[in-house]
């Protein structure tokens, strides 16, 4: 066990003062503190060569715990064991074994080439000659890092910069990697290099990693395992895709048919959520019949910015079942649709749908939206992570959860 956690709680203490010139003279003499629970009774345990992500919102706690296990911060109550050591002890030998990354700080001396780091850090971690060499030119080419040595680093690209810290973090192979937001701030293609150099150390070197990171595109690509705390608190540990069927109760199905569809006929079977086109989409009031007419206003403009509500005239009786309504783009302000029927029949038909299915009634509705419509395409996707997390944390948990999945 490479991680064990037990009951490990954070608490800072954060000095208070009244406002103005009185308040701060009297906080001379009368300091008032108050407490912050930044972890609060955290337990987890990790095994070596694993790579878990480590998930929650800002202030929940992720980087504290991070500090803790490096040993950058004592801990106020609990146990923590990282390779056998207790990391505030901060003893040599455990120091040699351990790496801490964050994308919001830097080891590199700004002034002066990455190389002149990465020989500080030889003589640091009391690398042999034959030792540095062979971990430099191997990091070297895993992180294209040629050409970029000798260049003092304030010149070099965010990308660049990254990968150095990388490099510099890297050469005395450590068994313990922390990453804290390491693709913060990059692009799309080299938050992709990164990802690939991060599982192929974790594959060649059995390095056991704990990342964190707000970009659910890397915890995809990259963990099996995540472990989400919220408020310093355990929400949630187990696996990556159990997390997404535990909290992500349907999934999103889209529907591109050879024709257009009245809305009406598809909406029994899941919540739509969109309809397709470039059309113009805003929710729906609760729909009144005043006996001859329903009203519903459209909520966006074309742009998606705020702009003048638009009634929609719809005739009593007419079908309208989905939880929102496309008006098509172009349509002129203040149409009256009685008089343009066109605008209606498009507004409540549509030849793509994307609706949220439960899951238990995916392989149903599936069945049925192929053996009665003519049906060009059919996918079925799970709700994206990042949705998935969001809404664990916007919904109220009563208790903390612990799903650990093999």
């Amino acid at each position: 066990m490479d991680i064990q956690v037990n009951n490990l709680s954070k608490i800072f203490l954060v000095p208070q003062k009244a406002e103005g010139l009185r308040g701060a003279f009297s906080s001379l003499f009368h300091r008032k503190f108050r407490e912050v629970k930044a972890v609060e009774d955290l337990s987890f345990s990790i095994e070596k060569g694993e790579l878990v992500g480590f998930l929650g919102a800002n202030g929940a706690g992720k980087t504290t715990t991070l500090k803790m296990l490096s040993g950058l911060l004592h801990s106020t109550s609990g146990e923590v064991k990282v390779l056998g050591f207790t990391p505030h002890q901060r003893r040599t030998s455990f120091l040699k074994q351990i790496s801490l990354v964050m994308g919001q700080r830097s080891q590199l001396w700004w002034e002066i080439p990455a190389q002149e780091t990465f020989k500080l850090n030889k003589e640091i971690y009391e690398l042999g000659d034959k030792e540095y060499e062979e971990a430099l030119s191997e990091l070297v080419n895993l992180l294209e890092l040629q050409g970029c040595l000798d260049i003092p680093v304030k010149r070099l690209s965010l990308g660049q910069r990254m990968k150095a810290e990388l490099c510099a973090a890297l050469l005395h192979r450590p068994n313990l990697l922390l990453l804290d937001e390491p693709t913060l701030g990059l692009d799309v293609v080299m938050q992709k290099r990164m990802r690939q150099f991060i599982k192929e150390y974790n594959q060649k070197f059995q390095a056991t990693i704990l990342l964190t990171s707000h970009n659910m595109d890397d915890v995809v690509a990259l963990c099996e395992r995540v472990i989400i705390i919220d408020r310093g608190k355990l929400l949630y540990d187990g696996s990556l895709r159990k997390v997404v069927e535990k909290y992500a109760p349907h999934k999103v199905m889209t529907v591109d048919f050879q024709s257009p569809v009245p809305l009406e006929k598809v909406a029994s079977m899941g919540k739509i959520v969109s309809n397709g086109g470039s059309s113009l989409r805003g929710p729906l009031p609760e729909l009144r019949d005043d006996g001859s007419l329903r009203e519903a206003r459209r909520a966006t403009g074309t742009s998606g910015s705020p702009a003048p509500s638009t009634e929609l005239r719809v005739p009593t009786g007419a079908p309208v079942h989905s939880t929102e309504l496309r008006v098509p783009a172009g349509a002129p302000e203040g149409l009256n649709v009685l008089e343009e029927p066109s605008v209606l029949e498009g507004a409540l038909s549509a030849s793509r749908v994307v609706m949220e299915v439960p899951r238990k009634e995916v392989s149903r509705v599936a069945s049925h939206l192929l053996s009665q419509f003519s049906v060009m395409d059919l996918t079925i996707t799970e709700t994206p992570l990042d949705e998935v997390v969001r809404s664990m944390f916007t919904n109220v948990l009563t208790r903390p959860l612990d799903t650990r999945s093999p």
